[in-house]
């Protein structure tokens, strides 16, 4: 009970303060914010800010400038590392949050939005990335203005694209790891386990914060958030 008072308390403060900041210090209130209550009563999951920060650190850490995104939903991820990356992808399954990130981010040239199913774009798109690139595989649907309730899960299909991709060390990262329990039409832990090291054997996959992590071998020693 504390821990959902909590919780509304900080969104209330945090929606309270949307009205009157720029962008770029809301969301990155929004973050740290979410930070903190995450801290403080860890039983909440990680928010957004945990996420967005392991992407910021593995851009900086390996020099990864190109990132791909499934899974748009309104864009705060993309807003969130506009300054981290040169190019960035991201798919969305509807088309109204697809056009509302189109809009909001026509100012950025480097920002590519995609609509359609991921599953069937994805192979087309890492067919053209030459440069490594982070992963951020987010598209199956989870409540709320996310699309894609009743479909299944996509993130095999995006996996078995990664086989067409024309390099085999990309980082992924796959939100939302306890949902992978083999039900609902979502994969089991161990099939999303399998189908990486398909891509390349190197591959060793851990899961932190709610988030699956491949990194190809070399990379696997080297700590992050």
């Amino acid at each position: 009970m504390i821990s959902r008072i909590c919780k509304f308390l900080v969104r209330c403060c945090v929606l309270l303060v949307r009205k009157v900041l720029p962008e770029e210090r809301y969301i990155r209130l929004k973050c740290n914010m979410g930070r903190f209550v995450w801290g403080v009563m860890g039983e909440l999951g990680p928010p957004s800010g945990v996420k967005v920060g392991l992407i910021k650190d593995l851009s900086s850490r390996f020099g990864i400038k190109t990132l791909v995104e499934t899974g748009t939903c309104r864009g705060d991820a993309i807003r969130a590392v506009l300054k981290d990356f040169n190019q960035i992808y991201s798919i969305e399954l509807d088309e109204s949050l697809y056009k509302g990130a189109c809009q909001r981010f026509a100012k950025f040239p480097y920002v590519h939005i995609a609509w359609g199913d991921s599953g069937e774009l994805l192979p087309v798109l890492v067919g053209k990335i030459t440069d490594r690139t982070i992963f951020w595989l987010d598209a199956h649907y989870s409540g709320g203005v996310t699309a894609g309730k009743g479909k299944g899960c996509p993130v095999v299909r995006e996996l078995r694209a990664m086989r067409k991709a024309r390099r085999t060390d990309h980082l992924i990262l796959i939100d939302d790891a306890g949902s992978f329990a083999g039900e609902t039409g979502y994969p089991h832990i161990d099939e999303l386990c399998t189908l990486i090291t398909a891509i390349n054997p190197s591959y060793k996959v851990e899961v932190k914060d709610n988030i699956v992590r491949a990194f190809v071998s070399d990379d696997a020693g080297v700590p992050v958030k």
